[in-house]
């Protein structure tokens, strides 16, 4: 196997000052581990979703209003003679598979949004038809996610987010609360070196006594690439063996979970190899 053209030292700089190629060299780097899976652009997803209103308004002007009133009038009149057709079903769902302390600070809005939990409850063979968009916060453990449905439930649409929720804000896109729907600039972000979000969004990060949330939901074979790309090599070795050292001279006794402090779910967890 042959290796890798050397990086042009422009180019590297270039990623480091730009956030979006930043994560997308950070996203190439792992990628591998779901070869196969297809992706989508944060970009096409939001046209998808906008399409599929676009649908539901015209079928039903009552539920929709992105249709403007010309529009509305050029769909035509429902027949007061009849029932108003059932609206379509959504032409695509995403599913959000990060920890529901990452969901609590912003999601992606609408009600085609599900955690992960919703969509297994309601079980994946009822989404024939409907395309399936996995997201997290920068597409790797929706990919490993996404990989695990492809393989299980193979007449399922499936699809990647490239750089998920991160890209997402990248394209300037909204995010929602979802205790109340309302709008948000924030988004949860692993560590002050992957705060990769678009201009106008704040980052928010979980505090950890021992190593970051990031080297836990990338695995091992990541965690090089991602130390080189956010610039946090050192630092954040320090802070974690620092943080082991006094953790092993404590008393191993059981720990309560601090509020806003949940551990990423591992590859395991999500029912893949990490």
């Amino acid at each position: 196997m042959g290796r890798e053209p050397p990086v042009n030292k422009d180019a590297k700089a270039a990623a480091a000052a730009d956030p979006a190629a930043k994560l997308e060299e950070l996203y190439r780097g792992f990628a591998h581990r779901f070869e196969g899976v297809p992706e989508v652009t944060a970009q096409e997803v939001y046209a998808w979703i906008t399409s599929s209103q676009q649908q539901v308004a015209a079928t039903d002007p009552q539920q929709g209003s992105i249709l403007s009133g010309s529009e509305q009038q050029q769909a035509g009149p429902l027949s007061s003679s009849s029932s108003p057709p059932p609206p379509p079903p959504p032409a695509v769902v995403l599913v959000d598979v990060r920890s529901h302390a990452e969901q609590q600070v912003s999601v992606l809005p609408g009600s085609t949004t599900l955690t992960q939990k919703q969509f297994e409850a309601r079980g994946p063979e009822t989404f024939h038809g409907v395309r399936v968009v996995c997201y997290c916060t920068a597409g790797y453990r929706s990919g490993m996610y996404a990989a695990k449905l492809r393989r299980c439930h193979s007449h399922l649409q499936v699809y990647n987010m490239r750089g998920s929720i991160l890209a997402w804000t990248q394209a300037g896109l909204p995010l929602a609360d979802p205790r109340d729907g309302s709008h948000t600039k924030r988004v949860h972000v692993f560590s002050e070196g992957w705060a990769l979000q678009g201009d106008g969004y704040e980052p928010v990060v979980f505090r950890r006594p021992l190593v970051s949330l990031a080297l836990d939901s990338v695995g091992a074979a990541a965690q090089g690439l991602l130390r080189a790309v956010t610039g946090g090599g050192g630092r954040h070795r320090h802070a974690a063996a620092a943080g082991a050292q006094a953790q092993a001279q404590q008393p191993q006794q059981p720990q309560q979970p601090q509020q806003g402090h949940q551990q990423e779910p591992s590859g395991k967890q999500l029912g893949v190899d990490s």
